[in-house]
């Protein structure tokens, strides 16, 4: 057992999207760090590059871009475009609109996506782009197995998404629509309006209380966007603890291909980021049973998508009743659930940081 290891996740403040920091080491001397997206910039690079920059000895091993989402990926540019950062960056694993083993494909993906490709594709910036996949995609191969990443002092990812079919779906639907179609859906998309910071989105009304019951009784359809399908999601390793870090993963592929790892499902974790910022669509009663933890987490201030969905954090008080919810934001959502577990004993543990703060959840590594 050694006593300085030490792995800790923080959950910055990122708009509706997501920016997580994986911080792991052996004592203040060596100090590993991942990061995963970028969120939305104008409101979390600050945070970002301030958090970077207050560990000048950290090794930077990976900038995960997950998928091409704006709540994802526009932060990460804006990350890449400070010089000083981005040359501690040692891999940067991100699936561009073309694939990475020389087919030829119209270059038809979003505009941010575009962008990063590019930045990328740039040989004079020097970008290190999927090194541990030899320059290739960042994918599952469900005919192969699949052999985790290993990262310094033993650390491991164990990537459960996307899968080849995912991945090539998303392709296909960027290379079927003509450029013109793709610019309104993307002018389309960056024209939504968002309330301002700091003010709750005018959207679904509240819920004056929270029925569980009556919320289990409802559906929802599965996700199916070829967009979140295409999510870098993974299985984070450090000594004796684990994550996992969903991003906008579909529920079927985290079955899937964690099936399909030794020792098959359900599979423990010590905290898992939900997928979608607790959509329910992504949230579902399998993969709740699949990975059981006893730490959940909810990235999203809850201006777009009225996300998380109280009929995915309703599952979750049913299929681990007494876990930790964890939200990046003290916003809507939070002020009912935490109303709910406070009027119902043992139900949920439900907690955030305050506004402009970093959520940080320490793990034991050490059993």
């Amino acid at each position: 057992m050694n006593e300085h290891r030490f792995l800790r996740l923080h959950a910055l403040q990122a708009g509706h999207g997501d920016c997580l920091v994986i911080e792991y080491g052996d004592g203040p001397k060596q100090q590993h760090v991942v990061v995963i997206d970028g969120g939305v910039a104008g409101e979390t690079t600050p945070a970002l590059k301030k958090l970077l920059g207050g560990w000048p000895e950290a090794q930077v091993e990976l900038l995960v871009v997950t998928h091409t989402d704006d709540d994802h990926i526009a932060g990460a540019i804006r990350l890449l475009k400070d010089k000083r950062l981005r040359a501690r960056i040692k891999d940067i694993w991100f699936n561009g609109a073309v694939e990475q083993q020389g087919n030829e494909l119209e270059k038809l993906g979003f505009k941010k996506g575009d962008e990063l490709e590019e930045m990328l594709a740039d040989k004079s910036l020097k970008l290190p782009w999927n090194n541990a996949f030899g320059g290739a995609d960042v994918v599952v191969d469900t005919s192969r197995a699949n052999k985790p990443v290993i990262l310094p002092l033993g650390a491991s990812i164990t990537l459960l998404s996307p899968t080849v079919a995912s991945l090539y779906a998303l392709r296909e639907a960027w290379t079927a629509n003509r450029l013109q179609q793709t610019k309104k859906m993307v002018a389309a998309t960056e024209t939504k309006s968002a309330a301002p910071v700091g003010l709750e989105r005018m959207g679904a009304p509240a819920i004056p209380a929270i029925n569980v019951d009556a919320l289990l009784k409802t559906t929802c359809d599965e996700d199916r966007s070829v967009a979140n399908g295409s999510s870098i999601a993974f299985l984070f390793s450090f000594g004796s603890a684990s994550l996992l870090l969903a991003a906008d993963a579909h529920a079927n592929v985290l079955l899937e291909t964690a099936s399909l790892l030794d020792g098959g499902l359900p599979r423990g974790v010590d905290a898992l980021k939900l997928p979608h910022h607790g959509s329910a669509a992504n949230v579902t009663v399998d993969l709740l049973k699949a990975f059981p933890t006893e730490i959940y987490i909810v990235s999203t201030n809850g201006n777009k998508h009225d996300h998380p969905d109280d009929l995915a954090i309703a599952r979750i008080v049913d299929g681990a009743p007494g876990s930790r919810v964890l939200f990046n934001y003290p916003g809507a959502a939070y002020k009912r659930w935490l109303e709910f577990s406070t009027n119902n004993s043992g139900t949920l543990d439900v907690d955030t940081t305050e506004t402009g703060g970093i959520l940080k959840i320490e793990l034991d590594v050490s059993q």
